[in-house]
């Protein structure tokens, strides 16, 4: 097994782990959380790539959207809109790319 340490996101450094060793020991907890960093990292990382879409698509969508554009749109795109701004304000999070035939007669 390998760990990887990471330091803002790039890897310095690969260490390999021995298949048997023992999980009492302090070097395998020291691995193990080098392993849980690593992950977190990770997570972090798809976290702001994730915000960086939604920043993207807010630009060329919602941020463009005027109060007389808005007033203009029945209730029920009004309401299609509320939700799939939901899902892209929850998209960092859960990895859900909001359904785009929400807004599909909007933009």
């Amino acid at each position: 097994m390998k760990a990887t340490i990471e330091k803002d996101g790039v890897i310095i450094n690969v260490i390999e782990i021995p298949d048997d060793a023992n999980h009492s020991d302090f070097g395998t907890r020291e691995y193990l959380a080098t392993d849980n960093i690593s992950d977190s990292v990770m997570q972090s990382e798809y976290a702001r790539q994730r915000q960086s879409e939604r920043t993207k698509v807010f630009s060329i969508t919602i941020d463009k959207l005027n109060p007389i554009w808005y007033n203009s749109l029945t209730s029920t795109q009004q309401s299609n809109l509320a939700t799939w701004r939901q899902q892209w304000l929850d998209y960092p999070s859960t990895g859900t790319i909001p359904n785009e035939a929400l807004v599909q007669d909007i933009f």
